[in-house]
C-alpha cells in the first residue's frame, strides 16, 4: 500500500484539504464509536486494517474521480487482501462474541437492547 505522503502528493492542494478532512472526520468518528463501545484498552489489529482500509477507499475515490495525479498506481490489489484480512478478523471476533456470551448466558447485561 502506498504511504499517505504519497497519497497527499498525488492530490492537487484543494482535494489535499478535502481528502485530509475527510479522512480525518471518518477517523474521528470511528475513535468516538469504539471508545464509547468497547474503550480504547480493547484495540485491536482488526481496527487498524479498518483505518487503513478507509485510506485506500478514500484514495480509490479520488482515482476514479481522476484527481489523482501519480505516475505510478499507489492503492495497487492491497485493498482486496486488507479486505479479506477485515473479513477474517471479523469473522474471529463473532466467534469469541459468540463464546463470551454462552459462558456469561442472560445473568446481567443487556436485554432487549436495554441495560439491565
Amino acid at each position: 500500500m502506498a504511504d499517505i505522503r504519497e497519497i497527499l502528493a498525488a492530490l492537487s492542494p484543494e482535494d489535499r484539504a478535502i481528502y485530509t478532512q475527510h479522512r480525518n472526520e471518518i477517523r474521528r468518528s470511528y475513535l468516538v464509536a469504539h471508545t464509547e463501545t468497547m474503550g480504547m484498552e480493547k484495540w485491536a489489529e482488526a481496527d487498524d486494517m479498518f483505518l487503513d482500509y478507509v485510506d485506500i477507499t478514500l484514495a480509490l475515490l479520488y482515482d476514479r474521480a481522476g484527481r489523482m495525479m501519480a505516475t505510478k498506481d499507489l492503492v495497487g490489489d492491497d485493498k482486496a487482501t486488507i479486505e479479506a484480512k477485515i473479513n477474517t478478523a471479523d469473522e474471529n471476533l463473532k466467534k469469541v462474541d459468540v463464546a463470551v456470551s454462552s459462558i456469561k448466558g442472560n445473568a446481567g447485561g443487556w436485554s432487549n437492547g436495554v441495560a439491565k
